[in-house]
């Protein structure tokens, strides 16, 4: 007590003697302040730049690109690993957790080893004070700079733990080469985390920043293996390992070479800021599996090596899981490194996505009860306001059942069912589930949308399937009720959450109609184009649609299931065509076998129950039931009110007692009635090619005239007001109009008339060419029974087409 009031005697008094000289006062005062706020406050910063890294779900790197200033310097975001953080110590900074950012007793040492040798051969820096020379950049030595450094050291140590402090001296030493940091280091050394280092790897990377310049792996060697087996042999002196543990860490060798960064991911880094609005600093992990990763890109080499025989060089996958659109696998590209295009990412890239968008007008038009899923539809020769769509195979079925059409992925009945649906209202759906890229007006795309006249990514389109799956998963969850956040693109950081499409509180599209769609999908049937595809599907329940652009420049598939969403685009990124690069037949295969290595589920998509009604229909029209219609169905349809009308091809006939003519209650009065399955004429025409077994209303009875007859005879070609141009042939002359004609009654000859001047006449096949002047023309076709029909168009030239 009596010593502490003798020193507060002798400091007031100090006090009052400094009083005498005011300017010595204030300076101290002022040399106080200035101490007290460098220590209150700390301004050790670093501000190099962070390479851009990324991870896969389980903390592995997938990729990795130099930082701007040309180094590979990664971010961390953790402590550094135990093995590593004594190794450190060890070497370094043996007191280092005991000094106060300053080692006394190793700069009393340095001094006298210095002066002794009249020369620098010591050093007493510190963990804390080298991190303070590498924030401020310094590469010169001074007392001056020295001084500065110590002062700094321990405000450092005052303000950051000891842990913080070492995680910086880690993450920004330099570790040889353009390799700055621990865990770049480890990557670039050893080929994996900083966490699964041996403790030899540990010890040559705790040694490497002491002189990195003069030793390298591959690079004085000797010299390497015996500055880390010392620190090894420190190690088991100071008990922190076993002598047997460091004996068999000096037997490990020395890594003769640097290891190259994994390059699974570089198509998501460099897309890395384009998916999420930021640039890939931080560590921060995806969801990519790495072993599904792995298997998928393996598939994808295997098919690209087979591919490029074909002049096909580049391939994408896309692997989602469909419950919460996490992104699994993401293959950007597997064209081989000779390959055109192979840095190229397709999977964000904007492409034809071909027939792949006609499950989504399927759906919806079924869902809101303007498709029945069996119903019959046209399928033959069309022009709509000059557009003439064909089909793939450039045949015609006449009529098909609307889940067939979609199967076999007829054009001309979707490009029919759009123009009835509503192009405006077919665009505002595809941008609700998702679909960016439409950002012109509806007419600027017109009808050939469904034929893949709009570009898409496959990011977007293998989201969007995999939005529908989510909508049938969860639908009794929400209750019926429509969920936002059901559609979303895919998403591959869990971090970051997914942005949820906005509109109105209704489903873009009915749980019903996906559910039909879905159903629908499963159908072995598909395009007629190859063979082979009836093989893809195994045991495992898929709903799976193909896609082929025009000019054969994309060919797609995308598949879902409960548990996955697979999407696939093969072709050439720089666009060009190749020949027999269709969706069924090179994209089919690759997305089977990526199924085939996911695993199995035995469940498919729940019903929506509350969204489907048992509906009577019609077995071979698929309309609502009519009165007419003797065999009928009970399917599961959406629960609205349809406007697709009742069944209009069973109708009430007569026919003579022998059952040989049609005929009318006027001509006959003992006939027979029944009811007959007729199409229109210009569907018959192409519905007999197909169907064999269809039967044609019989011809009407020649000694009843006063029965009104039906139209049985329909030009086909040209269209009624059409514009018809006429090519120029090879040799420079013009071309010829190809003519064709409808019969019912195939044995009836038919009369051409062009212009009102008879042409030539015609039994079975009624076709012809003949070469027309430009300007307005009339052709008309009678048959031996008297049908006649009728139409008027223009002939256009190459010199006059407007």
């Amino acid at each position: 007590m009596f010593g502490g009031r003798k020193r507060i005697r002798l400091f007031s008094s100090l006090w009052s003697e400094l009083g005498k000289n005011a300017v010595l006062k204030v300076f101290i005062v002022l040399i106080l302040c200035f101490l007290f706020l460098f220590f209150i406050s700390d301004n050790t910063h670093f501000n190099s730049p962070w390479s851009p890294v990324l991870y896969n779900s389980q903390g592995d790197l997938m990729a990795a690109t130099l930082a701007s200033d040309g180094q590979f310097r990664f971010q961390s975001g953790r402590s550094v690993p135990e093995k590593l953080k004594l190794c450190i110590e060890t070497f370094e900074d043996k007191r280092f957790r005991t000094h106060l950012g300053i080692d006394v007793r190793a700069i009393a040492r340095a001094l006298y080893q210095n002066f002794s040798n009249r020369k620098v051969v010591s050093g007493a820096s510190t963990i804390t004070m080298q991190v303070v020379r590498m924030s401020r950049g310094n590469t010169k030595r001074s007392l001056a700079i020295k001084a500065i450094e110590l002062l700094q050291a321990i405000r450092l140590d005052l303000h950051l733990s000891k842990d913080s402090i070492l995680t910086l001296w880690a993450t920004h030493a330099p570790f040889g080469g353009n390799v700055v940091g621990y865990e770049a280091a480890s990557w670039r050394y050893f080929g994996r985390s900083a966490d699964n280092l041996t403790w030899a790897e540990a010890a040559m990377l705790a040694v490497l920043p002491n002189a990195p310049a003069l030793i390298l792996p591959g690079k004085n060697t000797g010299l390497l293996l015996a500055k880390r087996n010392r620190l090894l042999q420190k190690l088991a002196d100071k008990g922190i390992i076993d002598l047997s543990t460091a004996d068999l860490a000096m037997d490990e060798p020395i890594p003769q070479s640097t290891v190259p960064f994994p390059e699974s991911g570089r198509f998501l880094l460099a897309s890395h800021e384009r998916l999420t609005g930021k640039k890939p600093f931080e560590k921060q992990p995806t969801t990519i599996n790495p072993t599904l990763q792995e298997q998928v890109s393996q598939i994808a080499q295997h098919y690209s090596e087979h591919y490029r025989q074909s002049n096909i060089h580049n391939l994408a996958v896309l692997v989602m899981e469909t419950s919460t659109g996490n992104v699994l696998a993401y293959v950007g590209n597997s064209g081989l490194p000779e390959s055109v295009n192979n840095w190229v990412d397709v999977i964000p890239a904007l492409r034809s996505p071909g027939s792949t968008l006609k499950p989504i007008l399927y759906a919806s038009m079924t869902g809101r009860g303007e498709l029945l899923p069996r119903q019959l539809i046209p399928d033959y020769p069309t022009n709509i306001d000059g557009y003439m769509p064909r089909n793939f195979d450039g045949r015609w079925n006449g009529a098909l059942h609307a889940d067939d059409a979609l199967c076999r992925s007829v054009n001309v009945p979707f490009v029919r069912l759009l123009q009835r649906h509503g192009i405006a209202q077919f665009n505002e759906t595809l941008k609700r589930m998702g679909i960016t890229s439409l950002n012109k007006s509806p007419g600027h795309y017109g009808l050939s949308i469904i034929l893949g006249g709009a570009e898409m990514s496959l990011w977007e389109m293998t989201g969007l399937y995999a939005s529908m799956g989510r909508i049938l998963l969860n639908f009794s969850t929400n209750s019926g009720r429509f969920y936002p956040g059901d559609i979303h693109p895919p998403i591959l950081y869990p971090t970051i959450f997914p942005v949820k499409i906005t509109g109105s509180a209704d489903y873009p599209i009915s749980p019903a109609g996906i559910w039909m769609t879905f159903e629908a999908l499963q159908k072995p049937e598909r395009p007629d184009i190859e063979r082979g595809w009836e093989y893809f599907p195994t045991s495992r329940r898929v709903a799976w649609k193909t896609g082929t652009s025009f000019g054969f420049r994309d060919a797609w598939a995308i598949g879902a299931d409960p548990l996955y969403t697979v999407g696939v685009w093969v072709g050439n990124a720089n666009g060009l065509s190749a020949s027999g690069l269709v969706g069924v037949s090179k994209a089919a295969p690759v997305l089977f076998d990526v199924f085939a290595k996911l695993p199995r589920t035995s469940h498919w998509f729940p019903m929506p129950h509350d969204a489907l009604a048992l509906t009577a229909v019609c077995r071979q029209s698929g309309y609502l039931a009519g009165e007419y219609c003797n065999n009928v169905d009970s399917v599961l349809c959406s629960d609205v009110e349809f406007s697709t009308g009742k069944c209009p091809y069973h109708k009430p006939v007569n026919l003579t007692p022998n059952r040989q003519f049609l005929t009318s209650p006027e001509c006959c009065a003992e006939r027979f009635d029944t009811v007959w399955f007729s199409l229109s004429t210009v569907m018959e025409h192409y519905f007999r090619q197909r169907n064999p077994s269809y039967q044609p209303l019989p011809m009407p009875d020649p000694n009843c005239k006063s029965m009104l007859r039906s139209k049985t005879l329909q030009i086909i070609y040209p269209y009624s007001n059409s514009k018809v141009y006429i090519p120029r042939e090879l040799d420079g002359s013009e071309g010829r109009i190809v003519f064709e004609v409808a019969q019912a009654n195939p044995v009836s000859s038919v009369f051409w008339y062009i212009n009102g001047e008879l042409v030539m006449s015609s039994t079975a096949e009624h076709k012809f060419s003949a070469p027309l002047s430009p300007g307005n023309h009339n052709l008309m076709v009678i048959d031996s029974e008297g049908n006649m029909d009728e139409v008027y168009f223009t002939v256009i030239t190459a010199k006059n087409r407007s």
